[in-house]
């Protein structure tokens, strides 16, 4: 589990991922309306801030995706693949959305159990 310095609170929707190198996963903020929603956490809750922790291993390969903020996607430099920042594929040879982590908000801490990964949606 990682506890992050970055409280839920100073998250905002047009924030960039935050890349948490050490466990290979971005924490973002989606919208209440955001096609994918973050997975709930171990007690079956999701966190009322809308907290998402993506999984940065492609789904395709295992390559690491970075986010690329001039284009405000994921984009797989190994073959292409490229995902919306709530994880949604978009195009490439990846089989389904990023895979996420739960995430637990506690007084404004944001705690990522990356034991516990969630299979991202498959696409048509």
């Amino acid at each position: 589990k990682f506890t992050l310095d970055k409280k839920a609170s100073a998250f905002t929707l047009t924030d960039d991922p935050l890349l948490v190198a050490d466990g290979k996963f971005f924490v973002v903020k989606v919208a209440p309306d955001a096609t994918v929603q973050p997975v709930p956490d171990e007690d079956g809750n999701v966190n009322a801030d809308n907290i998402m922790a993506i999984y940065q291993v492609c789904v395709h390969l295992g390559c690491l995706v970075p986010y690329i903020p001039s284009e405000k996607r994921f984009i797989c430099p190994c073959h292409g693949s490229t995902y919306e920042r709530d994880t949604q594929y978009v195009r490439g040879p990846a089989p389904r959305n990023l895979d996420q982590f739960p995430v637990k908000v506690v007084n404004d801490n944001i705690v990522v159990n990356t034991g516990l990964r969630k299979t991202g949606n498959p696409h048509a």
